[in-house]
């Protein structure tokens, strides 16, 4: 009987079928790649199945019955690797290598050896049966059936804990899969085990259980995404079969009422087939000889979805204004077969910029156009023909909108064309068809206009930031030229205030050193006996000599500083000598402002080697410092100390101290603060910046801290290994 084969057939194609769709539907998925091979191996399967039943040589027979049995191991190793990988899993090369070596011993077995599985045929009275090997078969079986097994369980588990769709998707698969593996089992596994060989043909029809579900779940639950594939596949299959059908019974009907003659099955068949074939080529056909007419009558349709997905491209990615309305207008006129078109934009000024595709002889007509349609609140778009109730009727008539060869007009933005939010005008020409603008037309174009519009607006904004860009780079290039020329300005003055103190710091220091050394002799009494008051003059005399010395001393480093030419001049000095001088000296004067000047320094203490006469300078500077600016009464204790690793200085008065916001600017040149210019007008705002530079050159470190209105500390220290002689440190 030829029933089964077909049938047999029939499921096999199917289901190829549906792994080819999937398989289309995206061949970089693995799980598409298995399901189809998974598909394959069913069809072969039914296919070998049903070409097996219509075999009469042995030699035949016997090779399609080992496609038939191999096909079921392809079938159960790619359930269970689509199972493991469902929906979107990776596996690993250790479990493929586990599940496809035995399947693919035994495939590779089943068709290299002519007894390893079948061993002959034997024809019955209801057909054949294939005689098969025992302990091959066992383990044929075994492989089999532990595949299904694991392959369905692993799906059986994703549908009770997945998620969502996908769980609903397993569901489906798995008890299509195992209606169709009982089936298979018992049909096609199980009776040939125990001789009955009459019903294998019953297994691979079980698939359609499997097609059906799988099916179901593409339909309901979009299980691979192919839906819509399916959809029009099925469409278009029954639109063929109907159309051959139709036609056949046709032709039936004609030939035996009309023609009076019989026509044999096969003849009917061919009837049908020739039908179909015609018109499946009938569209391309047509096709092809419509484009060839548009050619010449430029009747070619055109479709909106691609205009506006180009017009959607070009606004995404251009914001130069004359790159976006010329690229819409080249999208238009090659999909609209226009032509003209043209975007006119307003600026405040009343002037007009054109963008687009039109004559040139038509630019005085276009003029003409913008001055009416700008000067009135016309209603848009106007359609010039009118012929589908679009515009204003008045408009239609007027001669200018013919005169400049504009068949529609759109506003872009804007109530109408005089509102200060409009942007300007979309001119678009006559089709080259002649052909009216239609309701279709006016709606496509209206919907680009809005596209546009919106693009051009953040075009223009852009655009003006440009300019605002442009200019502000311009303004900032010529006020970096003029602080660039007034910073020189200043340089050169610097450099000619510094000649200058240098200078008269050279012509002073002579005259005021010869001061300070006479005062000196006068007031040991290298001059006679000298009243109280005359000493008191005098005393007050050399300090301020003395004061001139140290700040003639200061600009002269600062001079050689900028110079390049500031050395350090060190030698073997101790520290604590050095301080206990400075403030004896300094002890008239603590004590002419009702100070009490204390010192606390050790009286072993560790020669290092430093630049002897800028500490002492620096020294002076701290105490001098403490002394001007602490109020009578006060108290300054300066500490010298001295640590296994380091030494330091600190002077600590109660004096008026520094505002917190000033303390940042308080050892850079000339700097003072506000406080101390009015406890002392006299100062320079050297010392601390000098202080600063002499500590630092010889590797220290300043201290300093302070709280307005309750004193100071300035200091220093050094690391000892920074004060070695150069001998000791290699």
């Amino acid at each position: 009987m030829l029933i089964k084969p077909i049938l047999l057939f029939i499921v096999g194609v199917a289901v190829l079928a549906l792994g080819a769709l999937v398989l289309l539907r995206d061949y970089r998925r693995s799980v598409n790649v298995l399901f189809a091979l998974l598909t394959a191996a069913v069809a072969a399967w039914s296919i070998g199945i049903g070409v097996f039943l219509l075999q009469d040589l042995p030699a035949s027979a016997i090779w399609w019955a080992k496609l038939y049995y191999v096909a079921p191991l392809v079938l159960v190793t790619s359930l269970v690797l689509f199972a493991k990988a469902f929906p979107d899993e990776r596996i690993g090369l250790p479990f493929y290598a586990l599940i496809v070596t035995p399947a693919l011993s035994c495939a590779v077995m089943t068709l290299s050896q002519d007894t390893f599985l079948i061993h002959g045929i034997a024809y019955r009275e209801w057909g054949k049966e294939i005689l098969l090997q025992d302990m091959a078969y066992l383990a044929y079986s075994t492989i089999v059936m532990s595949y299904f097994i694991y392959g369905l369980g692993i799906m059986l588990g994703k549908s009770i804990v997945g998620l969502g769709l996908y769980r609903r998707q397993a569901g489906f698969f798995f008890v299509g899969g195992a209606l169709s593996a009982a089936n298979g089992l018992v049909f096609d596994l199980i009776l040939p085990w125990f001789g009955n060989y009459r019903l294998t043909w019953i297994g691979p029809l079980a698939t359609s259980f499997f097609v059906s579900l799988v099916a179901l779940s593409i339909v309901r639950h979009r299980m691979f995404d192919i839906r819509r594939v399916i959809a029009r596949t099925i469409g278009y299959v029954i639109s063929l079969f109907v159309l051959a059908v139709l036609y056949g019974a046709f032709v039936l009907v004609i030939v035996m009422l009309v023609l009076r003659q019989e026509l044999s099955l096969y003849n009917i068949v061919i009837f049908s087939f020739s039908a179909a074939i015609v018109s499946i080529i009938f569209s391309p056909i047509k096709q092809f000889f419509d484009k060839q007419t548009s050619r010449v009558f430029y009747r070619d349709g055109y479709d909106s979805e691609q205009v506006i997905a180009e017009v959607n491209q070009i606004t995404l990615t251009n914001v130069d204004v004359a790159v976006l309305l010329e690229s819409t207008c080249k999208a238009l006129i090659k999909h609209m077969r226009i032509e003209m078109c043209v975007f006119e934009l307003t600026s405040e000024d009343g002037d007009a910029r054109r963008f687009g595709t039109y004559r040139t002889s038509l630019t005085e007509a276009l003029n003409e156009l913008g001055d009416y349609v700008h000067s009135r609140k016309i209603a848009y778009p106007v359609v010039v023909s009118d012929a589908y109730g679009y515009g204003e009727a008045t408009l239609m008539r007027d001669s200018l909108f013919r005169k400049a060869n504009v068949e529609v007009a759109f506003r872009l933005g804007g109530l109408n064309s005089t509102d200060s939010s409009s942007l300007g005008m979309l001119y678009i020409g006559p089709k080259k068809s002649g052909d009216p603008f239609v309701n279709t037309d006016i709606r496509l174009l209206e919907l680009i206009v809005g596209e546009v519009t919106i693009a051009l607006r953040n075009a223009m904004r852009y655009e003006q930031i440009e300019r605002m860009n442009a200019d502000l780079e311009k303004r900032i290039a010529e006020a970096t030229h003029k602080l660039k020329r007034t910073n020189d300005k200043l340089l050169r003055m610097d450099e000619t205030k510094d000649e200058f103190i240098t200078m008269a710091s050279h012509q002073l220091r002579t005259p005021l050193t010869s001061i300070k050394g006479y005062l000196s002799m006068v007031l040991e009494g290298d001059g006679g006996s000298l009243a109280p008051l005359q000493r008191k003059m005098l005393d007050q005399s050399f300090i301020s000599a003395q004061r001139m010395v140290a700040l003639i001393a200061d600009l002269l480093n600062v001079s050689r500083l900028r110079t390049g030419k500031f050395v350090l001049e060190p030698k073997m000095s101790n520290l604590a000598t050095v301080v206990k001088q400075e403030a004896a000296q300094l002890q008239g004067t603590a004590k002419s402002r009702r100070l009490k000047l204390t010192v606390d320094a050790p009286k072993k203490f560790p020669r290092l080697y430093m630049d002897e006469t800028k500490i002492r300078q620096v020294v002076m500077n701290f105490i001098d410092n403490a002394i001007y600016y602490t109020p009578p009464g006060g108290n300054i204790h300066v500490v010298v100390r001295e640590t296994e690793k380091t030494i330091s200085l600190t002077v600590t008065d109660d004096g008026i101290g520094v505002p917190k916001h000033e303390q940042y600017h308080l050892f850079t040149k000339f700097y003072r603060a506000g406080n101390a210019r009015k406890a002392r007008p006299d100062g320079t705002g050297l010392g601390l910046f000098m202080a600063k530079k002499v500590v630092v050159a010889q590797g220290g470190a300043i201290l300093f801290k302070s709280k307005e209105g309750k004193g100071s500390q300035f200091g220093f220290t050094f690391a000892k290994s920074k004060l070695r002689p150069p001998a000791d440190q290699s």
